[in-house]
């Protein structure tokens, strides 16, 4: 061996242990972060949209065997192609709490302590992409990382490390479908960390034999992080997540979650929807002393009096309106007209395919009487001589009736693109208030 080429081989092993160091050290950098980061995200909530586009394969019917679904994948024909059928949007604030993640509707009083199927109830929807999913991989689950080696984006170099988690380590859970179950899944993966910082920008998660009562073959997850100079330059954030959730029938729903509003608060603080909690507590006694409860099947027609545009509008979005009528009970009058309503936009739906339509549900949730603002509920008045006036007033513009045992708030309009304009009314039925479990901490503003 000559000398230049046993030089060559000197620098290319004190390279290579070098790379290795490097390697080693950013990784153990990135896990202390990850626990670090994970601790102070406890004081942090986000507002987080989810946009759910929902294919169907060309085929009228595919064979319902996810390990032959999985195989034709690889190699599609034209009965494969997946067409977007329909597509949903959510909005929801996220925190974590002693059991993960926790959500609420925008402008809810508390998080819920339910699980976001509470929430959500129908289509598929994954958890994990604010905090939970990226301490799990590294505090919890992964045992050992592989060193892909370095490459860069943006002009940041960064390092890969490859995963893999069996099922008897793994926290990864998805709902069966039947939603009586959560079923622990193994998974393996990808995370990219950047070579100077030991920040963990990006990770890919894919599942592997998924049990079969999930209904689903394969889910894949990817997640960005970075650092907001405007929320805190300690603090990981995501910045977005993408979910892709196969179905045995050849069908695929592709979830795309982005991140905004993050803002920090007080374990101790208290959100007030209305008012401090004693303070709605008088007021509300006092409005219900001075005013007899509403009773259900009351008819009465409300304005908005803010629009709704269906390209940015999302399910869990406030709306305003005020009654264009007065809610009467006989002769006395429970509600005068010019009531101001609040409620929740409970569905943004838009469908391709067979046809273009747009649906989009309405809950009005408080009702404002004498000052006081008092929980109220009403469903949609589907009365057939009220629906033929509504069709006047509203060319092309149609109702749903709901599944049975759930209350009528849907409106169908044409197109894929459409607006319920401000001083768009319609006609609705009271409803008796329905109240839901709620934590008693963990409360953001």
């Amino acid at each position: 061996m000559g000398y230049c080429q046993a030089l060559a081989l000197l620098f290319a092993g004190l390279a290579a242990a070098a790379a290795d160091r490097e390697s080693v050290d950013v990784l153990e950098r990135a896990k202390a972060k990850v626990l670090a980061n994970y601790r102070s995200i406890h004081s942090y909530a986000c507002t987080e949209t989810i946009q759910r586009d929902y294919y169907h394969p060309r085929a009228a019917t595919l064979p319902r065997q996810c390990s032959v679904l999985m195989s034709l994948r690889e190699n599609p024909t034209l009965d494969m192609v997946l067409q977007l059928a329909a597509r949903d949007r959510l909005r929801l604030e996220v925190a974590t709490g002693s059991k993960g993640e926790i959500h609420s509707w925008p402008g809810a009083s508390r998080f819920a302590d339910t699980g976001i199927d509470t929430l959500v109830r129908q289509g598929p929807i994954g958890t994990g992409a604010f905090a939970t999913l990226l301490s799990l991989l590294f505090i919890q689950d992964a045992k050992k990382f592989v060193y892909l080696g370095p490459d860069e984006v943006g002009g940041r170099r960064r390092l890969a490390y490859a995963f893999s988690v069996p099922a008897s380590d793994s926290h990864y859970r998805l709902k069966s479908e039947s939603g009586r179950d959560w079923l622990v899944t193994e998974y393996d993966g990808v995370v990219y960390i950047d070579a100077d910082t030991a920040d963990p920008t990006r990770v890919t998660v894919t599942t592997r034999n998924v049990p079969p009562a999930a209904g689903v073959c394969q889910s894949t997850s990817t997640l960005e992080f970075r650092r907001d100079a405007g929320v805190s330059e300690e603090l990981l954030l995501p910045v977005r997540a993408g979910q892709r959730f196969v179905s045995p029938d050849g069908s695929e729903t592709q979830n795309t979650t982005t991140f905004s509003s993050c803002r920090q608060y007080s374990s101790e603080s208290t959100i007030t929807y209305y008012a401090s909690p004693d303070e709605t507590r008088v007021r509300r006694i006092a409005a219900k002393s001075a005013l007899p409860e509403i009773p259900e099947w009351l008819p009465f027609t409300m304005e908005l009096l803010t629009a709704i545009d269906t390209d940015t509008a999302a399910a869990g979005d406030r709306f305003i309106a005020r009654l264009a009528s007065p809610i009467r009970d006989g002769r006395r009058t429970l509600a005068p007209k010019g009531a101001v309503i609040e409620g929740r936009v409970s569905a943004v739906n838009i469908g391709y395919r067979p046809m273009e339509v747009v649906v989009i549900g309405l809950a009005p949730e408080s009702l404002e009487l004498h000052g006081v603002k008092v929980p109220f509920a009403a469903r949609l008045d589907l009365r057939k001589n009220v629906v033929i006036q509504e069709k006047k007033k509203s060319r092309g513009l149609e109702f749903l009736l709901p599944p049975p045992g759930e209350i009528p708030q849907l409106i169908r309009l044409p197109g894929t693109h459409n607006l319920l304009k401000k001083g768009y009314t319609s006609g609705w039925l009271t409803a008796k208030v329905r109240s839901e479990r709620i934590t008693e901490k963990d409360a953001v503003q």
